[in-house]
């Protein structure tokens, strides 16, 4: 009798036990699966939001358009410049130029210009981004000679001036950028408040369901801030104005059903005798931790690579490129950071699986390159980031980066048919360019910038543009694809 109790017990405890473990994982993974999906979210809202900073910046942080826009404006500017640029190279909607007053000075709607007057519902709409943005503005420029000067770069700093939020205009949702039209850094600035460009980029039903099969998130929607929740979590989107306006909603796939469903059969053999039972539930339990394991593992994987091309994410690159400043004082880095030109006319043209397709086909070529060099990493869409730690010298960085242009610019083929595109480079070096991680990246990503002004297809080295503080490896060198 004692024996079949001490058998009883043994199970209860060992039944008791697997209960305990397998509720404990099950809340563990489900509160993991939460953090990861609104960090996931979070980041990708982000990157939309500084894609279209970015985009937007190509016209208001220009000497041309400061000039174009001034007290007449200058519609044929307005055709070439933003109608035909923003619209169709970037999806922006709505373009317009805000007077100091907080008045619609000129209107471009997709690629085409409309009366002032459309504008100054929208305007007044999005006056509380506006006036932040014309703050901001006041609080980040510096005195200057009998002037003014910006502290840093209105976009790629640590000081950006522009305003962001998603909201609602024309009965569509999307994000909504501000800036501050202002000329080139090293540029003058008058006294008092500035015109402003204020963008819209719609945020269609297609585009979110498409960031949320990205995130694995398939029922992703967008809602009201503040209404009633219908679904297992919400995160608030962001908006510098005076409150959120929206909320992303979704339902977290929960791994708990499926823990149990895959562990009943185990607790369930608990009844059969001490000795079969506990060789059972030991090995079964085995398989379930192993399962585990193998689940955390390539959620790790996930979390350190690009899942489309298997290439390093921002995350890993930004770790591996920390390690080597801390570990290595001495020596060469090199960064290069890489955008595919005309890869948007491939996705308009054929569609979304053919541009996962192109990007497939171009990150292994980048890498086929890069080979033992260094690392290659996914970044964003269509953009790239190299790092080099071998020692190269200017001239082997610089077939490197034509190679890459060659590769990347022959002929794909898709399901389609063929694809052409190209690519435009910057180069920044460690130590002749920057000291630190983040400065050595933003050199590199401000030489892009300068290739991508030279007409594309080029790999321009960086220039900080300042007489005393030419490259010391390679000045102002560009090569044409």
């Amino acid at each position: 009798m004692p024996v079949y109790i001490l058998a009883c017990v043994v199970i209860a405890i060992f039944a008791g036990s697997n209960w305990y473990v397998l509720h404990s994982a099950s809340a563990v993974a489900v509160d993991v699966r939460k953090g990861v999906e609104r960090k996931l979210l979070r980041n990708e809202i982000a990157r939309q939001i500084d894609i279209l900073s970015q985009d937007q910046s190509q016209i208001s942080h220009w000497d041309e358009a400061v000039e174009a826009l001034g007290k007449q404006i200058d519609e044929g500017f307005l055709r070439e410049k933003v109608a035909n640029w923003l619209w169709e190279d970037f999806g922006v909607q709505y373009s317009i130029i805000v007077s100091p007053e907080h008045g619609s000075r000129a209107v471009v709607f997709e690629h085409k210009l409309l009366d002032a007057e459309h504008g100054q519902a929208i305007v007044d709409q999005n006056r509380d981004l506006i006036v932040e943005a014309q703050e901001k503005y006041m609080r980040h420029r510096i005195a200057h000679g009998d002037g003014f000067k910006l502290a840093a770069h209105p976009v790629r700093s640590e000081k950006p001036i522009h305003i962001n939020g998603i909201r609602r205009i024309d009965g569509q949702l999307g994000f909504v950028a501000v800036q501050a039209i202002v000329p080139h850094e090293h540029a003058r600035l008058g006294d008092g408040l500035p015109q402003t460009l204020l963008t819209f980029k719609p945020l269609r039903d297609a585009e979110i369901i498409r960031i949320g099969s990205k995130l694995g998130l398939p029922d992703l929607a967008v809602l009201p801030a503040g209404g009633k929740a219908v679904y297992d979590e919400t995160l608030l989107l962001p908006d510098d104005g005076d409150r959120n306006h929206f909320a992303a909603g979704w339902n977290v796939a929960s791994p708990r059903k499926s823990i149990w469903d895959r562990t009943t059969a185990i607790i369930m053999t608990l009844l059969i005798g001490v000795t079969a039972a506990l060789i059972y539930m030991t090995l079964r339990h085995g398989r379930t931790l192993l399962t585990l394991h193998r689940s955390e593992e390539a959620n790790r994987f996930l979390a350190m690579h690009d899942p489309l091309t298997g290439l390093a994410n921002r995350l890993q690159f930004a770790q591996k490129i920390e390690e080597f400043f801390e570990t290595r004082k001495s020596g060469c880095l090199t960064v290069l950071c890489i955008d595919l030109d005309r890869f948007k006319a491939v996705n308009d043209t054929h569609g979304h699986k053919a541009g996962d397709m192109v990007i497939q086909e171009a990150a292994r070529r980048i890498q086929n390159v890069v080979a033992n060099h260094g690392l290659v990493a996914r970044i964003g869409g269509d953009e790239f980031i190299a790092l080099l730690w071998d020692d190269l010298d200017p001239d082997h960085v610089q077939w490197l980066a034509d190679s890459m242009i060659e590769e990347v610019s022959k002929d794909i083929r898709i399901e389609e048919g063929v694809a052409r595109i190209g690519a435009s480079i910057g180069i920044a070096y460690r130590p002749g360019d920057a000291m630190t991680a983040d400065s050595l990246v933003q050199c590199a990503d401000r030489a892009l910038y300068d290739a991508k002004e030279q007409g594309r297809g080029k790999a321009c080295f960086f220039n900080p543009r300042e007489p005393s503080g030419t490259h010391p490896l390679a000045p102002g060198r560009t090569v044409a694809a």
